[in-house]
């Protein structure tokens, strides 16, 4: 199941980082926690907001970022990750979610 809190938390994870990389190990002897936050990058790869660098690297992509500042902005973030949320929840494709929080945010 699609955990849209930890979807955007990888995201940051990646954005933090100077190559806005994240390393993803085997899935072979992954702890629960890891294989599911593996199969959440692949979510988002699906998504088009990461890419696979290799098996087992990730970046971060410009839509990925587009997403992220549209879910952190100060003003309308919690709005946005709400709308995010709920869309999910009605059965929204991922993506189309997507693109309606990034939508929102350079539409106002």
């Amino acid at each position: 199941m699609r955990d849209p809190q930890m979807l955007v938390d990888l995201l940051r994870q990646m954005d933090k980082e100077p190559s806005g990389r994240i390393l993803s190990l085997e899935e072979h002897g992954m702890s629960d926690g890891d294989q599911s936050e593996r199969h959440h990058l692949e979510i988002l790869a699906d998504a088009g907001l990461v890419e696979w660098l290799s098996e087992h690297m990730a970046r971060i992509t410009n839509d990925g970022y587009d997403f992220l500042n549209a879910v952190d902005n100060p003003q309308t973030g919690k709005e946005y990750m709400a709308k995010f949320v709920d869309l999910l929840g009605k059965g929204t494709t991922f993506i189309n979610a997507v693109k309606a929080v990034v939508g929102g945010i350079m539409t106002g």
